[in-house]
């Protein structure tokens, strides 16, 4: 019942869940997919979280500030559902080289759906012809 802040699967954000303050930096985890609705990865949100290969970023997000992915040398990949023009609109700060240095997957989804009470976990990159639309 705090005030000011929340904490979603261990991650620390504001009471509104738009800014993404800090990432557990001693996960163990090797992807993480930032939550619909976050408008601002906070300054040294990530730092030196070098368990993380991959991370899907919404394209809620409009602000990466300083240092946000700093020490994430083993960041190789990235997943963003907008275009390319879209995301060069991103504010992205200094010291973000990790992130930015990655490889950047374009009009990304990833749907879920059950078959015969099995549920699969379907990661699609799109080209610019196919149209995404969340399920």
């Amino acid at each position: 019942n705090n005030k000011n802040y929340c904490s979603v699967d261990g991650v620390l954000l504001n009471k509104e869940k738009t800014i993404l303050i800090q990432y557990p930096t001693g996960s163990n985890n090797t992807s993480y997919t930032v939550h619909n609705g976050i408008i601002t990865i906070d300054d040294r949100a990530f730092i030196n979280c070098t368990s993380i290969r991959k991370i899907t970023i919404p394209a809620d997000v409009t602000e990466i500030k300083d240092f946000a992915f700093y020490g994430c040398k083993n960041l190789t990949t990235v997943y963003y559902p907008g275009t390319q023009e879209e995301w060069n609109k991103i504010s992205i700060s200094k010291e973000n080289t990790y992130l930015t240095d990655a490889n950047i997957h374009f009009n990304y989804c990833s749907y879920k759906y059950h078959y015969d009470n099995f549920l699969f976990v379907v990661k699609i990159q799109h080209t610019k012809y196919i149209f995404c639309q969340s399920m």
